[in-house]
């Protein structure tokens, strides 16, 4: 499976690059702090999974899945952020993302 991470912090991002390769050994073909480079990167590798900030320095995450998803309906694509209020749990669960993952969460 391939994966783009579109993260804008480094370290985090370097936490999911690493989980993914060393743990469920997983192609990680893309990394992008902002979301032009995310789109960019997913026109280019065509991933099967993208893991997505929604508050990114360039664009809303929610907006960015619609265009993710026009490229590619089959695109799985999982929501990271560290807010989990109401709104934003609407908001992603409207959107056709296919799961949340909460940033602050800190047992599994």
């Amino acid at each position: 499976m391939k994966i783009v991470l579109i993260e804008d912090q480094a370290m985090f991002r370097d936490l999911l690059k690493k989980i993914c390769r060393e743990h469920f050994h997983l192609n990680v073909v893309g990394e992008a702090e902002d979301g032009e480079t995310g789109l960019a990167l997913c026109r280019k590798f065509k991933p099967d999974i993208v893991l997505l900030d929604l508050f990114l320095p360039d664009r809303d995450g929610i907006g960015m899945a619609d265009e993710l998803l026009a490229m590619d309906p089959e695109m799985r694509i999982l929501a990271l952020s560290s807010e989990c209020d109401d709104y934003t749990l609407y908001r992603v669960l409207n959107s056709g993302m296919h799961g949340y993952v909460d940033k602050n969460r800190q047992s599994v």
